[in-house]
């Protein structure tokens, strides 16, 4: 078979119930590349970025602003509920890794 797009649905609960409701679309075709984040309340909000931020983009970052928490983390197999929230790295990241400080 082929696969032409998919759709992904998370959801944080509270209680039990869905607080926080996460759907990511992306389809071959699409008329227009974009993010959007809608927050239901008052006042409720809904903003569009475009375009988005790329997939692969995206991963690759994480997966570089990942290295010192995985280099800090103790032996053994790890998941990602393993290791600290994934954040972005703003300075040398010298200055995360254990032992080392970054130059001055």
């Amino acid at each position: 078979g082929k696969v032409a797009g998919l759709t992904q649905s998370a959801y944080g609960l509270v209680d039990g119930k869905p607080f926080v409701t996460l759907i990511f679309k992306a389809y071959i075709g699409a008329e227009e590349e974009y993010d959007s984040i809608t927050i239901e309340g008052t006042p409720s909000i809904n903003q569009k970025i475009a375009p988005c931020i790329h997939g692969d983009l995206a991963t690759a970052a994480i997966i570089v602003n990942s290295i010192p928490k995985v280099i800090n983390a103790t032996p053994g197999l790890k998941t990602m509920k393993d290791l600290p929230v994934p954040s972005a790295f703003i300075n040398d990241i010298k200055q995360y890794l254990k032992g080392t400080k970054a130059p001055k």
